[in-house]
């Protein structure tokens, strides 16, 4: 989705009155904005190859990631016994983020999840552009219309 093709301006200006009215309420609602991409994988998957079965340690595709966009690999939900343990990779910095964008766009995905990139490409645009507040309310936008 894209502000200008799918958000009308009526919906626009809408949520710049709403937020303006209530600037108390949009300031806790919105008082940390951040833009950031996340990786989780299963830290072992089941691999079949003819009749034997095995595991296969996610960790060292995780950490190659994590290495390409200069972070670190965590690992989750390995003290709970009813979610399989997982590994997670991060981008928290501008210079993170270009960097997912750079690899995205010369290897994009597939399906819903290229979609969801568009979004976070869109929301990433806003801040380079450090668009301010009239930024913070297209992003605002662009994550009321579904984005997670």
């Amino acid at each position: 989705m894209t502000i200008g093709q799918d958000i009308t301006e009526e919906s626009f200006k809408e949520l710049q009155k709403e937020l303006g009215q209530n600037l108390k309420r949009a300031s806790a609602e919105y008082s940390r904005v951040e833009c950031r991409w996340e990786l989780s994988q299963a830290q072992t998957r089941k691999m079949r190859n003819e009749t034997v079965q095995e595991d296969d340690d996610m960790g060292e595709v995780m950490e190659a990631i994590a290495n390409y966009i200069g972070t670190r690999v965590e690992r989750i939900r390995e003290e709970r016994k009813d979610e399989n343990p997982q590994y997670r990779v991060r981008s928290g910095s501008l210079a993170r983020n270009e960097r997912v964008e750079a690899y995205l766009e010369k290897y994009p995905l597939f399906s819903s999840k290229y979609l969801d990139y568009i979004d976070w490409r869109e929301v990433l645009q806003y801040f380079k552009s450090k668009a301010g507040r009239e930024g913070l309310i297209k992003v605002a936008l662009v994550k009321r219309a579904g984005i997670s």
